[in-house]
C-alpha cells in the first residue's frame, strides 16, 4: 500500500550486492540462496509501518539482520561500533571491501533492533557493557518464553509510545538522615546509582555510539574510515528507525492482538519508520502499511488458511 507522502525515511532502500555475497568472507553467504534476494535487488521502504512478511525460510530475518549489521546495531540492538563488529564486518577482507553483501542508504540516525533469538551482552566469547545492563537481568529471570520476550521488548515499546525517559532524581550531599543512605563520590546513593544504570538503555539513542578508540593501529585505521562512510547520512534526516524480528514469537493470540492493535497499527509515520519481520495474521490488512511479500502469493495464501481456521473454529 502507498506510503503517506512527503516524509523523509531513515532507511529509504535496501539494495543487495551480489558481488559480495559470493565472497568467501561474506558475513551472510547463506542470503545468496534466498529466493526473494535473487528476484529483488533493491527493497525501498517508507515512512510508517512497513512489514516483511513471508513463511519460515523466507529470508525476512536475514534482511533485517543485514540491515542491523549494516547500522552496528547488534550490540544489545542499538547502532554501536565495537571491537567485535568490526572483526565480524572486516575479518579476512580488504580495509575497503566490508563483507555485508548489501548497501544501505540511510540519514544517519542510529536505530533499534529487536531479535527475540539474540544473546545480549555476550558477544565474541565475553562480556560486554550491556551484559550488566540487560543479559544478567535476563539470565535470571525466571518466567514463560512470552514474558521474558516482552521484558526484552518493551524498551522498545517504550519509544514508540513516547514515555519520557525517567531522570534519577539528584542526590543530596550528605547521607539521607531517616536511613541513613551513603552517599558515594558523584553524588548518588547506592539505590540511585542502580536507577541510573537500570535506565541506561531507555530511550532512542542519540547517537551512533563508538566504543572503539580512534588511536588505532595500521590495520584498523583504514577500516574506520570506510565506518564513517557507511554511517553517513546519504539522505536528510527523517523519523526513527525500529526494527523488530517476529516480535510476537511466544505469544498468546490476545497478547499478539494487543501488540499488533494498540501499537503498530497505532505507528505515527510523522516520527517513526517501523521495520518488522513477521508471519502473524494480525499483521494483516492493516490501513497504510508498507507490505513487502517474501514470497509471492504469501498473503494471499495466509487470508485462505486464516479463513479455513476460523470455519473450523
Amino acid at each position: 500500500m502507498a506510503s503517506p507522502s512527503g516524509g523523509n525515511k531513515l532507511i529509504e532502500s535496501f539494495e543487495y550486492l551480489k558481488s559480495a555475497a559470493n565472497s568467501e568472507k561474506c558475513t551472510f553467504p547463506w542470503a545468496a540462496e534466498i529466493d526473494f534476494l535473487k528476484r529483488n535487488k533493491k527493497v525501498e521502504f517508507k515512512p510508517g509501518l512497513n512489514i516483511l512478511f513471508g513463511g519460515n525460510g523466507s529470508g525476512k530475518s536475514t534482511l533485517l539482520q543485514m540491515i542491523g549489521m549494516s547500522m552496528a546495531a547488534v550490540q544489545g540492538g542499538r547502532s554501536c561500533v565495537t571491537s567485535s563488529w568490526l572483526s565480524e564486518v572486516f575479518v579476512g577482507l580488504g580495509a575497503q571491501s566490508p563483507g555485508i553483501p548489501c548497501k544501505l542508504i540511510h540519514d544517519g540516525q542510529p536505530i533499534m533492533y529487536f531479535d527475540a533469538r539474540a544473546k545480549e551482552g555476550f558477544i565474541g566469547g565475553g562480556f560486554d557493557d550491556d551484559f550488566f545492563d540487560m543479559g544478567l537481568e535476563n539470565s535470571l529471570r525466571r518466567g514463560s518464553t512470552g514474558q521474558l520476550g516482552l521484558t526484552r521488548l518493551d524498551r522498545m515499546l517504550s519509544v514508540l509510545r513516547e514515555e519520557q525517559e525517567p531522570q534519577p532524581q539528584k542526590a543530596k550531599q550528605t547521607a539521607n538522615k531517616k536511613s541513613g543512605t551513603p552517599v558515594y563520590a558523584k553524588g548518588l546513593s547506592r539505590d540511585q546509582k542502580k536507577t541510573t544504570r537500570k535506565n541506561k538503555n531507555i530511550g532512542f539513542p542519540e547517537s551512533i555510539e563508538f566504543k572503539v578508540s580512534r588511536n588505532v593501529n595500521s590495520y584498523w585505521e583504514p577500516r574506520l574510515k570506510v565506518v564513517d562512510e557507511m554511517m553517513t547520512a546519504k539522505i536528510e534526516k527523517g523519523p526513527r528507525t525500529l526494527l523488530f524480528d517476529e516480535p510476537e514469537s511466544g505469544f498468546s493470540f490476545d497478547w499478539q492482538d494487543r501488540l499488533w492493535r494498540g501499537v503498530f497499527e497505532r505507528v505515527d509515520p510523522s516520527k517513526f519508520q517501523v521495520i518488522i519481520a513477521t508471519h502473524s495474521p494480525f499483521a494483516l490488512s492493516i490501513p497504510g502499511a508498507n507490505y513487502i511479500e517474501m514470497e509471492p502469493g504469501y498473503i494471499g495464501q495466509s487470508t485462505t488458511a486464516l479463513k479455513e481456521l476460523i470455519k473450523r473454529i
